[in-house]
């Protein structure tokens, strides 16, 4: 995505640098292929917890399909064609439930069920891959190594990142269970399922907010610092209104859950910082040192594996949630620094801290007084005021977009 609109010299065109990176992805996948045929009966343990090639070889065509949709995906995004980017993903999620339907229709059993999704998923992607090529793929291939070096490199960069994020969130859940048993897994797991809703913000503001950064970082940064405050502001409202609703959002949870209300706001925390570093972090990707997410999310990393090791035996999974919160912070803050110093998108960077601290405040008071739903409130209602006042500013903005939107629609 980034070098979508800016590829490197020899590249050409964006077709042509979908076509590389398509040919690289589909050599990686192959190369993987391969170790998996070398080691299946160890890979084949490690997911499905017993030996088939055969779910093997369905998971390795599973990845072929998505990761072709991937890059379809993306070139719809860049090109702003949200059209057809809701299609393709209504779509995708429509055929892998069908045919998943129709496997469990026939017989219970897991084999069947992948073979349906997967069979659903390749149709689905073949037929879309032969309607819409030419508006993702050259017509001539052409390969150049030493022009795709830089997005091989960019690559490489962010590659460890994602492993090491996966790695943070199981590593917490894993320890829970052996410390605290399966129980207390339970719990924690819940809550960071019910926190995950702020997550699907994030995801789903980054799948426009991606593509216009790197379009138009060079022409609109005034436009984009203004940005940064509006996503504080609706964070910041959201989260309040949240940790105000917790009692509500916990009489829909299992009793036995119910304990994981007091750790609720500490569980947010770490997902309000990602949808916050959505405006703060593009300068490592603009300026396409991608080794300092990894950096950060490394920090993370070990900052949570030691903290888990701190806190879990002895506050058990409010440890855990505080691991999470803490380590989260810590790569928020290397990631934003970082990248605030190549390229600046917080006009008021105290203000910014501010509204965050203030959160971190109510968080903890969120968990301190999580028996006493009055105190829990004020505080909440308190914030609220205080963040309205701070952005006073957008406030009056978004009020006179609402009015103009709604008189838009009362013109006959």
């Amino acid at each position: 995505m980034r070098f979508y609109n800016e590829p490197p010299k020899g590249i050409g065109t964006c077709k042509n640098l979908a076509s590389n990176c398509l040919t690289v992805s589909l050599f990686s996948l192959f190369i993987i292929s391969i170790i998996f045929a070398f080691f299946s009966s160890f890979f084949s343990n490690l997911f499905f917890g017993k030996y088939s090639v055969v779910l093997l070889v369905l998971l390795l065509a599973d990845s072929l399909f998505l990761l072709v949709m991937r890059y379809f995906s993306i070139s719809a995004r860049m090109q702003n064609n949200i059209l057809l980017f809701t299609v393709q993903s209504i779509l995708l999620q429509f055929f892998n439930r069908l045919f998943c339907l129709f496997g469990a229709a026939i017989d219970h059993s897991l084999k069947l069920t992948v073979l349906f999704n997967v069979a659903g998923l390749g149709i689905f992607s073949t037929v879309f891959f032969f309607l819409y090529k030419n508006s993702v793929l050259p017509k001539k291939f052409q390969f150049d190594f030493k022009a795709f070096s830089p997005v091989l490199i960019y690559g490489l960069g962010l590659a460890p990142a994602a492993i090491l994020n996966w790695g943070n969130s199981l590593f917490a859940k894993l320890y829970v269970t052996k410390a605290l048993g399966s129980s207390q897994n339970g719990i924690f797991s819940s809550v960071a399922l019910l926190s995950f809703a702020l997550a699907v913000v994030q995801g789903g503001f980054n799948t426009y907010w991606s593509a216009y950064m790197y379009k138009n970082y060079r022409q609109k940064q005034k436009e984009i610092t203004r940005v940064h405050d509006f996503v504080m502001l609706g964070t910041m409202v959201l989260m309040t209104a949240l940790i105000a609703a917790a009692p509500l959002i916990f009489l829909f949870v299992g009793r036995e859950f119910r304990f994981g209300r007091s750790i609720f706001g500490l569980m947010l925390f770490s997902p309000m910082l990602l949808i916050i570093s959505e405006t703060t972090v593009y300068g490592i990707e603009i300026s396409k040192k991608t080794i300092y997410n990894t950096l950060g999310m490394l920090l993370s990393f070990i900052s949570n594996i030691l903290l888990c090791i701190i806190f879990i035996p002895t506050l058990g999974v409010v440890g855990a949630a505080l691991s999470l919160t803490v380590s989260a912070l810590i790569m928020f803050i290397f990631r934003t620094v970082v990248a605030q110093n190549l390229y600046r998108t917080i006009e008021n960077p105290i203000k910014s801290v501010v509204s965050i601290l203030l959160m971190a405040v109510l968080c903890i008071i969120s968990f301190l007084f999580s028996d006493s739903l009055s105190i829990v409130t004020a505080a909440s209602l308190l914030s609220l005021v205080f963040y309205l006042i701070l952005y006073r500013r957008e406030v009056v903005s978004m009020v006179g977009i609402i009015k103009s939107f709604v008189f838009q629609l009362r013109r006959p």
